[in-house]
Formats: structure tokens, sequence, C-alpha cells
């Protein structure tokens, strides 16, 4: 148990033994339409009618311990098991090894509004409210001193050699098209490239056009690579956007959507296709 000013992050480790299936994971949904992916110079478009097979939910567990975190904001685990966890204040993000030791607190009072944490190359990436996204490095900087080397360097974001990444405000900036871009986004690493959704913390309430999409794809480098589905249109901008809005996670070979107002999760496999969706 971790503790500072009064935010509180506790770790509880679980380990789950490894079972076999007896059932497959999905099942066919009868008369699915087919996506349809359009590409042209400003990028992929993938629309999807509705996904192609329906979660199962069986009894089946990872091969791998998995540590839970209790009431935090966000947690994120890198290809290593090394796991990252933003307390609820959003101020400072935690560091805990593959065993689920503690190593460090990195950019104490350094964020103003932490929302989300995703593993970068050999980095954290810490996405705040407004759109920023902050590079943590994953290895802690040698101590730096000021004035000649007589005083300590007191700042967070130099002491822990915090940086702007560029896929910071990415889904903000027009591309050819105002009608791929996010206001207010959170992302999440998925293979070598970045999903971006709605935040679900945090609403601009600028209007979607109707057929905005709903995910965004981008690079490393910021830009966006395709646009993924497309926004259930409600009468007002703001409720629009709140209804397209959730939460984002990524496995080996599929991402997964979650919406904020409705019981409904999504996977889409790495060309943007639906693969199943749970109820």
């Amino acid at each position: 148990m971790l503790g500072r000013n009064g935010l509180m992050a506790v770790m509880v480790p679980v380990v789950l033994s490894s079972a076999g299936c007896e059932r497959p994971a999905a099942e066919q949904v009868a008369n699915a339409q087919a996506p349809t992916i359009t590409v042209s110079a400003q990028g992929r478009t993938v629309h999807n009618p509705g996904a192609a097979e329906r979660f199962l939910p069986r009894a089946g567990v990872p091969g791998r311990p998995t540590f839970l975190f209790s009431g935090v904001l966000a947690a994120a685990r890198d290809a290593a098991g090394r796991q990252a966890v933003l307390p609820p204040g959003g101020d400072r993000l935690l560091l805990f090894d593959a065993r689920g030791r503690f190593v460090r607190s990195a950019g104490d009072g350094a964020f103003v509004r932490a929302i989300a944490v995703t593993p970068g190359i050999g980095e954290w990436l810490v996405v705040e409210r407004d759109g920023a996204v902050i590079s943590v490095p994953s290895e802690p900087s040698p101590a730096r001193m000021a004035n000649g080397g007589t005083t300590p360097v007191v700042d967070p974001a130099a002491r822990d050699n915090l940086t702007q990444s560029p896929l910071s405000y990415a889904t903000a900036r027009t591309s050819g098209s105002t009608s791929t871009t996010i206001a207010l986004a959170t992302l999440v690493r998925f293979q070598d490239r970045f999903i971006a959704a709605r935040s679900p913390f945090a609403s601009s309430g600028a209007a979607d056009p109707s057929g905005a999409p709903l995910l965004l794809e981008l690079s490393a480098s910021g830009s966006i690579l395709a646009a993924i589905d497309t926004i259930r249109t409600l009468g007002d901008p703001v409720l629009t956007t709140i209804a397209n809005a959730g939460h984002l996670a990524a496995g080996d070979s599929l991402f997964f959507f979650a919406s904020l107002t409705r019981d409904e999760l999504r996977a889409f496999d790495p060309a943007g296709r639906p693969r199943w969706t749970a109820t």
C-alpha cells in the first residue's frame, strides 16, 4: 500500500492458473454484413455495419500472473509485464516491475489532470485531460544538478526527464478533412501504432458531423493513419460526443472499445474490422 497526500493505491496480487476451454471463444453472427474499406490519399476508412462474431463468456484464465489495482484512475502493462498506474488524483505515475513490486514514482506534481497511461517504446505515455501526451522514460534518469552541480533539480518534469510526445493533440489536428478529428481523446498502444477514442473524462462540446469516425489509428509520430467505424449521431452535439466516448484496451492481436454509455465491449482486429461484440 502506497500513500501520499491522502491518495492511496492498493495492489492486490492475484495469481491465476491455466485452464483449458472446451467451448469456442466466439460464435458467428448470422447474416453479418462485411465491413466497407475505403482507401484514399487521406488514409484508410473502415465502416463496420456490425461484428461478424459474438463473444461467448466461458471459463478460461490467462497463463501468467495478473495484478489488480483497487481505487486507481488507470493502469497499463507493457510486453515485459511491467505495469504503470495512475492514482486517483492523476498527478503522478507509479511504476511496478513484472512481479508487482513498486519501483518508483515519476512526474509527482508535473501532471495537470492525467486520465490514461499506455506503453510506448522504452517509455510510458501519460494522456492528460486536454489531449496532451507526456513521455515518461521506463528507466529513471541519472540525478541532475542545477547551478553548476550545487543545487538539486526540483522541477519534477526536468527531474524525471518528462517530454511532450508527438502524439500530443494529434487527434485534434486537421489532416485534409475536419471529419477525421477528435477534439479530446484518450489512446492505447496497439502493436506498433496507437488507437484513439473520444475521452470518457471530458468533452469539448463540439458537434461531430454525421459519418465521423468512432476511432482513429495513429502512427508513433502522431499522424492519422485510418478512421475506424462511425459514430452514432444523436440530436444534441454534447450528448453525441458523450455517447461515442469510451475506454480502450489492447492485446496482441485485438484492440477493444468499451462504450461510456452502453453495456457493450467491441473487439477489432489489426485492420479495424470488428471481431466480436459482448453485451
